[in-house]
């Protein structure tokens, strides 16, 4: 996939410890090494959510790994500005997902339109199967999840 130009590269690694409400462990460590963890509790819904974050210790967040419903999701992670100035969160899966690509934009408002770039190939916001959560729990393989875009 080509992408744009990009800043403000990190890997992340992320585990889940609840479906519902839906409950992530996450740590991303920046290009130089410095690494945040996050502990998030999210609400119901597809484009708006409820999220509330909470910082942890890395050491401390990954011990909660083994502890995981399903797989522990590891990406990396650039950032894009597209010409109306938005921020495009631009995600490479690692592991067993490599070849998944998948870019969000964090919108002001539910009303307002997206123009995907040309590096985008199809819209998947409704595609549940393309949630983390889900990627983590159900285990499809990687050509699954693109025959379910074609």
């Amino acid at each position: 996939m080509l992408i744009p130009k990009t800043f403000a590269k990190s890997t992340l690694e992320q585990c889940y410890l609840a479906l519902e409400p839906e409950i992530r462990i996450r740590i991303e460590e920046d290009e130089s090494g410095c690494a945040k963890a996050t502990l998030t509790l999210k609400g119901k819904g597809d484009i708006k959510r409820i999220e509330i974050e909470a910082s942890l210790l890395a050491n401390e967040a990954r011990a909660f790994f083994a502890q995981a419903i399903g797989k522990v999701i590891r990406k990396e992670r650039s950032k894009w500005f597209d010409d109306r100035g938005l921020v495009w969160e631009i995600d490479r899966y690692l592991d067993d997902l490599e070849g998944l690509w998948v870019a969000e934009v964090e919108l002001t408002s539910e009303s307002d339109e997206v123009s995907l770039p040309e590096f985008v190939k199809r819209e998947i916001t409704t595609f549940k199967e393309f949630k983390n959560l889900k990627l983590a729990t159900e285990h499809k393989t990687l050509d699954v999840l693109l025959d379910l875009v074609k």
